[in-house]
């Protein structure tokens, strides 16, 4: 009995040790930081992605839990305020770069 607990109890902390290294919700932790579009009718629009895997574009922060991932590069999210949806969605093409699309419109984004 006692040996199963402490095999337990070690599955337990390699599985918290691995989670954090990146977040279980929200944008990889890879992407954390301030971009900005430099390409595209998005022009001078910030998206920041924060430690915790949300994100905040146009004062509009979307919580992680509200962030779908669709591959390691692919992310979407959607929110209401006011009785408006805004929804945007992250292509993320290098550690550097992205294409985002928000408001009906898309840019490229660089990170800062």
């Amino acid at each position: 009995m006692m040996k199963k607990l402490v095999l337990l109890l070690l599955f337990l902390n390699i599985v918290i040790i691995s989670c954090k290294a990146d977040n279980i919700l929200g944008i990889s932790k890879n992407y954390e930081g301030t971009w900005v579009c430099t390409d595209g009718a998005l022009l001078g629009k910030t998206v920041t992605i924060n430690s915790d895997g949300s994100l905040k574009y146009d004062n509009i922060t979307i919580p992680a839990a509200f962030v779908k991932k669709h591959n390691d590069s692919h992310y979407s999210a959607s929110t209401t305020v006011a009785n408006k949806t805004f929804s945007v969605d992250l292509v993320f093409t290098s550690d550097t770069t992205a294409t985002v699309q928000a408001d009906g419109q898309s840019g490229v984004f660089t990170k800062q």
